[in-house]
């Protein structure tokens, strides 16, 4: 795998795992 691939891979799973820990952590007001 290229650098530039694992730069997007990194991105994207950085990405679901901030809408997953937003969706989980969303704060009930």
């Amino acid at each position: 795998m290229t650098m530039l691939a694992l730069i997007f891979l990194g991105l994207y799973a950085a990405a679901s795992l901030y809408s997953l820990y937003r969706s989980w952590f969303r704060p009930r007001l």
